[in-house]
């Protein structure tokens, strides 16, 4: 059996694909490139699969982690994978993963670009979001257009709740006044975060 770990980013129309609906997607690419993904055990085995931290329907990954274990897969296999992906799954890497802690260990932290069609002040943006999140915002900066900010615990901390903050507080309307990307998720050092990346 093979553990593998696929990098991709998510864009486009696949950003308003459900987080759930992804593995389906995944697996029945794998099956038409010759793959076997393994099953789990129990009275309804289905493909082992575990993904990275949920996205909001609308939100854009640029480089997201999945883990997908495979009876069988060789290379010619894994080569053809991608070509089934439908438009806006953008494969970022594979890579072979022996041992080691799961993608809820290593997904500690996601840093967030967020891009405004207007910008509240700062005075009023960064206190509203200290608020929000707490000790969960680790990091946060003015950029051109919007800022970043990096937030803890991403299963818990998504962008959506962001939005909602930013509503409740007057300083946007809804979801079409914004742009959220993620940008990475990793680990967290206390000082920065160390991004999961695919090996070149």
């Amino acid at each position: 059996m093979k553990r593998l770990r696929l990098h991709y980013a998510k864009r486009g129309p696949l950003c308003f694909v459900p987080h759930v609906e992804l593995p389906p997607l995944f697996c029945r690419a794998a099956r038409r490139a010759g793959l076997l993904p393994a099953l789990t055990e129990g009275m309804a085995p289905h493909p082992r699969v575990v993904l990275g931290p949920p996205l909001p329907m609308g939100v854009v990954g640029l480089d997201e982690p999945a883990d997908f274990w495979f009876d069988e897969a060789d290379d010619e296999a894994l080569s053809l994978w991608p070509r089934f992906f439908p438009r806006g799954l953008d494969v970022k890497g594979v890579e072979e993963i022996a041992e080691g802690p799961g993608l809820s260990r290593l997904c500690q932290a996601a840093a967030h670009r967020v891009l405004l069609r207007r910008f509240p002040s700062e005075e009023a943006l960064e206190p509203l979001l200290v608020r929000h999140y707490g000790e969960a915002l680790l990091a946060f900066s003015r950029e051109r257009g919007g800022f970043s900010a990096t937030l803890a615990d991403p299963n818990q901390n998504g962008p959506g709740s962001l939005v909602k903050a930013l509503v409740e507080a007057g300083l946007l309307e809804g979801w079409a006044d914004l742009l959220i990307v993620r940008t990475a998720v990793g680990t967290w050092d206390g000082k920065t975060l160390s991004a999961l990346r695919a090996r070149r």
